[in-house]
Order: structure tokens, then C-alpha cells, then sequence
């Protein structure tokens, strides 16, 4: 149940929900408040962590984002932008955006390294007190959508994928599994276009919808010569996985980083679909557990990812295809 305080914000005006956020970072950190718009110095170019909602995204990108020699951005375009758009997905191309000028523009101010003055997008305040520090700037965002005008930048893109059936389970949690995954996402031409080869798309349920789209997405990162990062080979071997990436980056992986995975993935219980907290259970997140309730679902799921994927690489096959680790259980899962 959300708090009456909760609620009150919810029905507050975007304008001053913003208001709020900044003033909420600066009781953090007051200092910042006169480095707003600023552009740090940066060590090298920016590594932009890119994946889908429900990605894992946010437990990767805090890890990253906690070396001592970066600025953590936490979804800074997603979060900026939503103050100024009318729509609630943040996951759509070029060609349905509300207002691209404005994307574009945060992309670019976050790549710069500017200080956004949003609470949420700065979870660590201390690494912005310094502006002439110079220091790696660390971006997780949630649009792989736009990937066309992310590759055209000078930055080291890393595209961090999730089990797709994971994905639509926490969607659903969330209330996020509307009939239509595709209306707010592409343009009406863009639809068209999918439906000449598959008439029937927009008649098929949730799962195989939100796994056409996931599908879909991979093999449009992947024709950018993007190997993914797979997350639950990440969370199967953290330590030694991390290492590989704070090595390629040239971050400082130290024992408080570790000491911090391990904390992350030591829940005693498994955590249920669409929970937004950071510690999860290592062993839940290893496997794709499947019950008997939800294989409809689950075969669902990955026929749509298959179809999205083979829509844009027909002479490839999906991650998930190749290395699916399913569990069919006799329980419900989360029970």
C-alpha cells in the first residue's frame, strides 16, 4: 500500500515533482546545488550500460557505478525526460518519440558529464563534488530502442540482456503487461511494417508480444557488433564476471565492491516478480524456474522472442535459444 505522502506526490504536477527531486539532492548534498549544468572532466569516454526495463540494469549499474574512479548517472534521460513528456513508456524508437530535440539533448548533457539535479539519478553525491576531478562517467539507461543514434556516439556501449521470460513475469507484477506493447513504442509506420510480416502480432497475448519485443531488440543491438552481457551468467559468477568488466574499463574493482556483490546476492528467501529492491537470492536468479501454471506462458514468451529475433537476424540465433537454463517445477513460483 502506498503512503498518504506517496499518493500526494503522485497527483502533484510534473513541474513540481521535479522542484521536489532537486531540492531532495541538495539536502543531500548542498554543494551541489552551484555545480548544476556543469561539465566534470572525464578520464576517458563515457561507458553507457544499456538493456531493457526489468534488465537487471540497476544491480549492474550500481555495482559499476560504486569504482572510485567514476560519476554514476542512473538513468539520467529516462528520468529527466519524463518530467517533460506525456507518454509513460520509456522504451520507444526515434520515430514515436514525443519531443527527440529534447532526448537528444539529455543523451548529450549526459554523455558531457553534466550534473543532473534529480535525486534519483544521482545515487552517489559525493563522487559529483568535484568538477575538475577528472573521473570515468557511468550511464545505465532503459532504451535500447534508440540504439542507431547511440552508436554514432564515442562512448563504450555495453547491452545487458535478461531472460526474457524474467522480463515479462516482472512486467506483469507491475501491471505493466497492457494488450498492445507496441502502440506507445514505435510509430503507426513502424507497426505497419512488423505487421506485413506478422498480421497477427497485435492478436497475440502479453507474453508472446513482450517476447517479440524483447527478440526483436537483441537482434537490432546485436547487428551493431554488441555482444551482450548475459545477467544470469553475470549473477552465476559475480566476482569473476565483474572482474572482466571493471578490467575492460579500466575501473578499480576493490574488496568493498566485492564485499558489496556479495551482500546483493545473499537474500535468504527468493524475491518476488517486479521487486525493485537490489538484493536478490543468487541461486533464484541462476535458473529460469517454470511451473506448471506458467509453461503456457513461458512457451509463449519464447516464441515471441524467437519470431522478434528472427524478424531482424534470420541467420542468427537469440542468446536465450542457445542457453536456455529452465526449471519446471511443481510449486508457484515465489511461494
Amino acid at each position: 500500500m502506498k503512503s498518504i505522502r506517496q499518493k500526494t506526490i503522485n497527483i502533484l504536477p510534473k513541474k513540481v515533482k521535479l522542484f521536489l527531486s532537486a531540492i531532495k539532492l541538495i539536502i543531500r548534498k548542498p554543494r551541489l546545488i552551484a555545480h548544476a549544468n556543469k561539465q566534470y572532466k572525464q578520464t576517458s569516454k563515457p561507458i553507457y550500460l544499456l538493456s531493457f526495463p526489468r534488465g537487471g540494469s540497476s544491480w549492474v549499474g550500481s555495482v559499476l557505478g560504486m569504482a572510485k574512479n567514476v560519476r554514476y548517472l542512473r538513468e539520467p534521460i529516462t528520468t529527466a525526460f519524463f518530467y517533460h513528456k506525456k507518454q509513460s513508456a520509456s522504451v520507444f524508437s526515434e520515430a514515436q518519440c514525443e519531443n527527440w530535440a529534447r532526448y537528444s539533448n539529455l543523451i548529450t548533457k549526459a554523455l558531457n558529464a553534466q550534473l543532473f539535479l534529480i535525486d534519483k539519478v544521482i545515487p552517489f553525491p559525493t563522487q559529483w563534488q568535484q568538477p575538475k576531478e577528472s573521473k570515468t562517467t557511468v550511464i545505465k539507461e532503459v532504451n535500447p530502442l534508440i540504439i542507431k543514434e547511440l552508436v554514432q556516439h564515442d562512448i563504450n556501449l555495453a547491452y545487458l540482456i535478461r531472460h526474457p521470460f524474467s522480463v515479462a513475469k516482472s512486467y506483469k507484477a507491475l501491471g505493466w503487461n497492457k494488450a498492445n506493447q507496441f502502440a506507445t513504442r514505435f510509430s503507426n509506420q513502424e507497426i505497419q511494417l512488423l505487421l506485413e510480416k506478422y498480421p497477427a502480432l497485435l492478436k497475440k497475448d502479453y507474453f508472446y508480444q513482450i517476447g517479440f519485443l524483447q527478440g526483436f531488440i537483441e537482434a537490432k543491438c546485436r547487428s551493431e557488433s554488441l555482444d551482450p552481457i548475459v545477467y544470469e551468467s553475470l549473477v552465476e559468477n559475480p566476482l569473476s564476471e565483474f572482474s572482466i568488466l571493471f578490467d575492460k574499463y579500466h575501473l578499480e574493482f576493490d574488496d568493498v565492491i566485492k564485499t558489496h556483490i556479495k551482500k546483493t546476492l545473499s537474500h535468504s528467501k527468493p524475491v518476488t516478480p517486479g521487486d525493485f529492491g537490489l538484493v536478490r537470492q543468487q541461486k533464484e536468479l541462476c535458473s529460469i524456474k517454470v511451473s506448471p501454471k506458467e509453461l503456457n506462458d513461458f512457451i509463449s514468451t519464447m516464441q515471441g522472442y524467437h519470431a522478434g529475433f528472427i524478424h531482424e537476424s534470420p541467420n542468427r540465433i537469440a542468446v536465450y535459444l542457445k542457453q536456455i537454463k529452465v526449471e519446471y517445477v511443481d510449486f508457484e513460483v515465489g511461494k
